[in-house]
């Protein structure tokens, strides 16, 4: 049904006696309830308004409501505070726990840029430079994720008929600045495993370095996940169950995996699977590889549906221990995180595997990202084109 849209002159009377005409539109939404919006005060009564430009504004407004480029309802009045509350609490359970905090984080900056009082109707072009501003100091990568969940969450809104048009689209986004991993060599990585305080640390290192493991594979990763006999570890969606250790239950966490490729099973080299047998006989009979009792005993009461918030680390400061255990073994500088361990693992293979097998074991969804970030050339690749340029 064609909707039609009227000019109407309302004439506004001020205590002093004065009279002002203001130009309105109105229109029927598809309830029948009006709808109107307002064009600001008359020229000839001192505004800015003309009544040319007045009667451009309905025509527009009507084609753009008849052509499907505007609502004919008008969406509700919603704050900035509450579009964000209510629609991140009806995403909570279709959506993985880091991609929530993510939205989270974002909406944290949004409402900290503009103020949470916003109505999300009045969102623009100028708000979105507010908030980029509120975030000029953060880095590259921040406000680029930042800008790209801000999007997402307003495309939501779109949807919904909240609004009419996503301000964030066509918003130019910072590229992150590329980091440069650190690749270890072999020699090093041996004096990693041998100057690790103690086994747990020893076989996490070995793990993490002969599988390319992410950090949260390893630390969720269960000894029924391992395939001792084929030397294989298998990584895996884990759903809520519990074990039983002497009498007692223990809790499996749910968990997903990062993606759907990263579903895989990984050959486990010589030395990861001894390190493993003898890591099991010394461990207290947990379901977990790297999760003790008393670890699951402390996480119990942070478990969720959907597993452990993203706030909750598995094991607390890995990171640190790690980059301590780099220091004792005498590891140049600059020092790696454990993520520079799958890509350090990623580079050797990439010397004798075809990319798109590398990638599968990887758990890669897109090859390109195999390619751009877990291949780095090394002194050997240079030693190499050395001897060819000598030959």
């Amino acid at each position: 049904m064609t909707c039609t849209v009227y000019l109407v002159e309302r004439t506004r009377k001020y205590p002093s006696g004065k009279r002002a005409v203001y130009y309105t539109l109105r229109w029927s939404d598809t309830h029948g309830q009006m709808q109107e919006e307002s064009l600001g005060k008359a020229r000839k009564s001192g505004g800015k308004v003309t009544a040319s430009e007045a009667e451009a504004a309905r025509r527009k407004i009507e084609s753009d409501i008849n052509g499907g480029k505007a609502l004919q309802n008008k969406p509700p009045a919603l704050t900035l505070a509450a579009f964000f509350d209510e629609l991140l609490e009806s995403l909570d359970h279709d959506l993985r726990p880091a991609t929530i905090v993510a939205y989270r984080d974002a909406a944290d900056h949004a409402i900290a840029a503009i103020g949470a009082d916003t109505k999300l109707s009045c969102i623009d072009y100028r708000s979105v430079g507010r908030i980029k501003n509120h975030l000029k100091d953060r880095s590259g990568a921040t406000i680029r994720k930042t800008l790209i969940a801000l999007r997402a969450l307003f495309y939501r809104a779109v949807k919904h008929e909240l609004i009419h048009k996503n301000p964030f689209a066509g918003v130019d986004m910072p590229e992150p600045a590329a980091k440069t991993a650190r690749i270890f060599t072999l020699a090093e990585i041996d004096l990693l495993v041998k100057s690790a305080p103690d086994t747990w640390w020893s076989t996490f290192i070995r793990l993490a370095a002969d599988t390319g493991l992410r950090k949260l594979e390893l630390l969720h990763l269960r000894w029924s996940d391992l395939d001792f006999d084929a030397e294989t570890v298998r990584v895996e969606t884990h759903r809520a169950e519990n074990f039983t250790v002497r009498g007692r239950e223990f809790p499996i966490i749910p968990w997903s995996v990062k993606a759907k490729a990263s579903t895989r099973t990984v050959p486990l080299s010589d030395a990861a699977t001894l390190a493993l047998q003898r890591w099991h006989v010394a461990s207290d009979r947990s379901a977990y590889v790297f999760l003790d009792l008393k670890r699951i005993d402390q996480l119990r009461r942070h478990i969720g549906d959907r597993g452990l918030p993203v706030s909750v680390d598995p094991v607390p400061n890995v990171l640190p221990q790690y980059k301590a255990i780099q220091a004792e073994a005498g590891i140049a500088k600059p020092l790696g995180t454990l993520h520079d361990l799958r890509k350090t693992w990623c580079t050797r293979l990439a010397a004798t595997l075809p990319l798109h097998v590398l990638k599968e074991f990887a758990g890669h969804t897109d090859i390109a990202t195999t390619a751009k970030y877990y291949t780095r050339t090394t002194e050997a690749d240079a030693a190499k084109l050395r001897r060819a340029l000598i030959a």
